[in-house]
C-alpha cells in the first residue's frame, strides 16, 4: 500500500466536515439505505423459494449453493478443470429423464468460486467424426452461438485442490429432441459461469431453470452474457444410430504384465495378475478380438514349473488352446521404433533366463502344456521342422553381438547338471517356443519409420499393427503396405478408449465412454452401391489395459452399442495404404542411448559372480523393459523414469567392492586386519580377494584369499593378518577384488593403518610390574597373616599352661 495515499486517506477521515458536507453525506446515505432495502426485499421475494443445495436433485430442478452470488469477481481462481458426461453414452427417446454428471475442480492455490453450471445443447447432429473432434477441442467456431439451454444447476465454492461431483437430471421435456429428430451424434455443452457481487438473480431469469422446459419456451433462454470460466462438450448418441446401419469392429487385446513387474515375475505377481488377464481373455473371445501376447508372461509361468500357481499354469494352456487370433509382441512388449531409431540392426531378444529358471520346480520328463511331446528326431510334433519363427530369431539374435549391450552368453550355460538325477530347466527356445502365434509386431503409436518397416523384415515379421495416424492412403481398417499385412488401429478410438478406462476421475472416464459410443456411431452407416463396408480397428492402450484393475468398462460400453459388430481381423476388407513416417522423440532417444551404454558396463561386471551369465541375462530383460512402448505414451514421465533407471544403474555399477575404513590402529606385532566387502549386484558374488602391504612397514602373510562367496546384496568380512616391523608410524594396505577365472583386477582400494608396537612394550611393562607389586603384596600379606596367627596361638598356650600350674 502506499504509505502517501494511507497518510492523506487517514488525514481525510480524521478531518472533520463541515456542517453542508455532512447534510449531503447523510441524504446520500438516507437514499442508499433505501434503494438497498428495496433490493433485499425483491431478492428475498425471489431467492426464498429456491432453496440451497450444491447438486441438483434428481427430479431435474436446479439446486442453489447457499454462497452463490456472495463471492466477488476478483475471487475466482482460473486454476480449475471441468469434466461434463452423460450418465448413459445413448439416449432413449422415451426415457423419463436423463442423467449427466458433473466433475469440478480447483488445481490452484485458491479456492474456485462459486457460480452456476449451464448446460446447452448444440444445434444440428454432429454429421462427421471432424466436426466432433473439434468440438471436444473447444474448437469455437463449430459449436455455433444458438444453444438450447437444458437447465442451469448452482455451484458451490470448491476448496483449493478439491473437487465436486454434480449429478444433473434434464427432464423428459427440457430436452428439445424427439422421435421425429435423426438418431445420431448430438453435442451437450457444460459452462461454469462463477458467480460475481451482482449476480444475487442468477440461475433464475430464463426458462429450463426450473426444470420444467415445457410448451415452446423450452431452450429459449439466450446464452449467458457472463463469459464462463470452463466450459466442456461431451458427445451423445440421440436413439442409437440409423436403422440398419453397422460397423465392423476389431478388437486388440494385449495380454500384458503390469507396470509394477520389473523383472520376471514372482509367483506373487502372478497369482494377482492371472485373474484380470483371465477376465481379460473371457472378455476377448467374446468379441472375437485379436490378442497381442508379451512373451515375458508366457516364459514368466514357465520359468516356475510346477511351482507356479495352478490358475497360471491352467490360464497358459487356455491361452494356447484358443481359437482366436494372436501374436507375439516383443519381448517386455520392447518397442520396434525405438530400437530403428538406436540404430540396432537387429531387433533385441532375451540372452537367456536361466536366473529365473534357478529356483522352478520342474519334472524329471521336461513336458510343454502346448503340444504333444517331442518325438526327438529334430522334428516338431506337427511334422514341420526346426523351431518356430519366434524362437528361432530368439536363438539368432542372442548369439549376434553387434548390438549395442549384447554379449556373448547363450543363457542356457547351466542348465547341465552335475546329478543324472537332477532335472534340466526349460532352455531360453523351450520358455518362449508357443506355435499358436503368427508372426507381428505392434510399434509404439505413431512412431513407426521406414527404418523401424527394414528392421522388422529383417527379424522375419510379416504382419503389423500400426496407429491410424502412421497410415496414408486409406480409411480402411487393413491395408497392404511395404509386404505387411497391417491393421490400423483408430487413433480416435483408442485414445476415448484409454480414457474411459483411466481418466482422473468418474466423469471423466463416464466422458471416455461417451466419446467412444459417439466415433462407433459415426463410423456405422450404409455403405454407397458397390463399395466394400469400412471397419474398425479399436486397439486397447497396452500400458493402461496393463496396469488397469479392470477393463470390463471399455466391453460393458460395446456390448450395450447394438451397432457394433464384433469382427474377426481376417474379415476385416483389405486395401493399398503407405507409410506415414512417425518420428521417436530425441528426448526418449538419448533417454535410451545412455541406458544401453550403463547396461553394457553392467554386463562387464559379470565374471565377479558365481554364475556370470545370470547378470547378463538379467540386464537385458531389464533393457528390453526400458524400450517397452508404454514409456513411448505421451503421459509418460520420462524424466522421472531415467531418474530411476540412473539410480538403479549407478548402485550396481558398484559391483563387488571392499568398503573403505578411516583408520585401523595395529597394537602389537600381528594383528588380524577386518576386511569388509559388499555385493551391490543382485546375485551371489565369487572372488578373489589380493591384499598387499603399501609400504615395508608391515608384512602380509598371506595375501591372496580365493572363493570368497558374497550374498546378493550383501557383506562379507575377511580377516587379513598384518605383521608389522616398526613399532609405529602409518601405512596401508592395498586390496584388490578380482574374478576367480583369470584374476582380473575389478576395484581396489586402500585401507590406511596406524601402527603402535611400542605403545604395546610400554603397556605390557606397566601391566608385568603391576603383577609383580600384586604378587608381592599377596604373599607379604599371607606371610603377615600367618605371623600374627601364630602368635596369637602361642600367646593363648602360654595361658592355657599358667592356669594349669596354679
Amino acid at each position: 500500500m502506499d504509505r502517501g495515499r494511507s497518510g492523506s486517506k487517514l488525514g481525510r477521515m480524521l478531518r472533520a466536515p463541515s456542517p453542508r458536507r455532512r447534510d449531503r453525506r447523510f441524504g446520500a446515505a438516507a437514499a442508499s439505505g433505501r434503494s438497498l432495502l428495496s433490493a433485499m426485499l425483491i431478492a428475498g421475494l425471489v431467492w426464498a423459494p429456491l432453496g440451497t443445495g450444491a447438486s441438483a436433485p434428481l427430479d431435474g430442478t436446479p439446486a442453489h449453493a447457499e454462497t452463490a452470488g456472495d463471492a466477488p469477481r476478483e475471487a475466482v481462481s482460473a486454476a480449475g478443470e471441468l469434466d461434463f458426461a452423460p450418465q448413459e453414452p445413448v439416449l432413449a427417446a422415451d426415457d423419463e429423464s436423463y442423467i449427466f454428471t458433473a466433475h469440478l475442480r480447483s488445481t490452484g492455490e485458491d479456492a474456485l468460486a462459486a457460480g452456476r453450471l449451464e448446460v446447452r445443447l448444440a444445434d444440428g447432429r454432429i454429421e462427421d467424426a471432424e466436426r466432433l473432434t473439434a468440438l471436444l477441442s473447444g474448437d469455437a467456431a463449430t459449436v455455433g452461438p444458438d444453444r438450447a439451454l437444458l437447465t442451469t444447476v448452482e455451484v458451490g465454492e470448491t476448496a483449493p485442490g478439491e473437487g465436486q461431483e454434480l449429478t444433473i437430471a434434464i427432464p423428459r421435456a427440457a430436452m428439445p429432441l424427439g422421435f421425429q429428430d435423426d438418431a445420431g451424434v448430438y453435442a451437450v455443452r457444460a459452462d461454469f459461469v462463477p458467480a460475481t457481487q451482482t449476480d444475487g438473480d442468477a440461475g433464475t431469469d430464463g426458462e429450463g431453470s426450473d426444470g420444467e422446459g415445457t410448451g415452446d419456451d423450452t431452450g429459449t433462454r439466450p446464452p449467458s452474457t457472463e463469459e464462463p470460466l470452463l466450459s466442456t462438450t461431451t458427445p451423445v448418441v440421440w436413439r442409437g444410430v440409423t436403422a440398419g446401419a453397422s460397423v465392423r469392429l476389431t478388437l486388440i487385446v494385449p495380454l500384458l504384465l503390469p507396470g509394477e513387474v520389473t523383472d520376471m515375475p514372482t509367483q506373487d505377481q502372478l497369482s494377482q495378475t492371472v485373474p484380470r488377464l483371465s477376465a481379460l481373455l473371457d472378455a476377448a473371445e467374446r468379441w472375437d478380438a485379436t490378442l497381442a501376447v508379451d512373451p515375458r508372461l508366457i516364459a514368466g509361468i514357465r520359468a516356475h514349473g510346477d511351482a507356479a500357481p495352478a490358475a497360471a499354469r491352467e490360464f497358459l494352456d487356455r491361452l494356447a488352446a484358443t481359437a482366436l487370433p494372436q501374436f507375439l509382441l516383443q519381448f517386455a512388449d520392447a518397442d520396434p521404433a525405438a530400437q530403428a531409431a538406436l540404430g540396432f540392426e537387429q531387433l533385441l531378444q532375451p540372452t537367456g533366463l536361466s536366473y529365473a529358471t534357478a529356483n522352478g520346480s520342474f519334472p524329471a520328463e521336461p513336458s510343454d502344456p502346448t503340444k504333444p511331446t517331442d518325438p526327438g528326431d529334430g522334428t516338431n510334433p506337427d511334422g514341420s521342422s526346426g523351431t518356430s519363427d519366434v524362437g528361432s530369431d530368439a536363438e539368432d539374435d542372442a548369439e549376434d553381438d553387434a548390438i549395442p549391450g549384447t554379449g556373448e552368453n547363450d543363457g542356457d550355460a547351466d542348465t547341465d547338471t552335475d546329478a543324472d538325477d537332477t532335472p534340466a530347466p526349460p532352455t531360453l527356445e523351450q520358455l518362449l517356443d508357443w506355435p499358436a502365434a503368427y508372426s507381428g509386431a505392434w510399434p509404439a503409436e505413431g512412431e513407426a519409420t521406414t527404418a523401424t518397416l527394414q528392421l522388422l523384415t529383417g527379424a522375419g515379421i510379416e504382419s503389423l499393427v500400426l496407429e491410424s495416424g502412421n497410415v496414408r492412403g486409406t480409411a480402411g481398417p487393413r491395408v497392404a503396405l511395404g509386404g505387411f499385412d497391417t491393421l490400423v488401429a483408430d487413433a480416435d478410438l483408442g485414445a476415448a478408449a484409454r480414457t474411459l478406462l483411466s481418466g482422473p476421475s468418474e466423469t471423466s472416464r463416464t466422458a471416455g465412454a461417451a466419446e467412444l459410443a459417439a466415433r462407433l456411431a459415426l463410423a456405422a452407416g450404409r455403405p454407397a452401391a458397390g463399395a466394400a463396408e469400412i471397419g474398425r480397428v479399436l486397439a486397447l492402450d497396452r500400458g493402461t489395459v496393463a496396469d488397469a484393475g479392470t477393463v470390463e468398462a471399455v466391453f460393458a460400453t460395446l456390448d450395450a452399442l447394438a451397432w457394433v459388430d464384433p469382427t474377426n481381423a481376417a474379415l476385416q476388407p483389405s486395401a493399398e495404404g503407405t507409410l506415414r513416417a512417425g518420428e521417436v522423440s530425441e528426448t526418449r532417444v538419448e533417454l535410451l542411448r545412455e541406458a544401453v551404454s550403463r547396461s553394457s558396463a553392467v554386463d562387464a561386471l559379470a565374471p565377479l559372480l558365481q554364475h556370470p551369465e545370470y547378470l547378463t541375462e538379467y540386464q537385458r530383460v531389464e533393457l528390453l523393459r526400458t524400450l517397452g512402448t508404454r514409456f513411448a505414451a505421451p503421459d509418460a514421465d520420462l524424466a522421472a523414469f531415467d531418474q530411476g533407471l540412473r539410480e538403479r544403474d549407478a548402485a550396481l555399477l558398484d559391483g563387488v567392492q571392499v568398503v573403505p575404513s578411516e583408520n585401523t590402529q595395529l597394537i602389537g606385532s600381528s594383528s588380524r586386519v577386518p576386511v569388509l566387502v559388499h555385493n551391490a549386484l543382485p546375485f551371489e558374488a565369487l572372488i578373489v580377494l589380493k591384499v598387499a602391504p603399501y609400504s615395508a612397514a608391515i608384512t602380509v602373510p598371506e595375501r591372496r584369499f580365493a572363493d570368497e562367496a558374497v550374498e546378493a546384496g550383501g557383506n562379507s568380512t575377511v580377516l587379513v593378518p598384518v605383521d608389522s616391523r616398526v613399532s609405529s608410524g602409518s601405512t596401508a594396505l592395498v586390496v584388490q577384488v578380482a574374478d576367480t577365472v583369470d584374476e582380473t583386477v575389478f576395484s581396489e582400494v586402500r585401507l590406511p593403518l596406524t601402527i603402535s608396537s611400542r605403545y604395546e612394550a610400554i603397556l605390557l611393562t606397566v601391566l608385568g610390574v603391576l603383577a609383580a607389586l600384586l604378587f608381592g603384596f599377596g604373599v607379604w600379606r599371607s606371610l603377615r597373616r600367618h605371623r600374627l596367627v601364630g602368635r596369637a596361638d602361642r600367646g593363648e598356650g602360654g595361658r592355657r599352661r599358667g592356669a594349669a600350674g596354679e
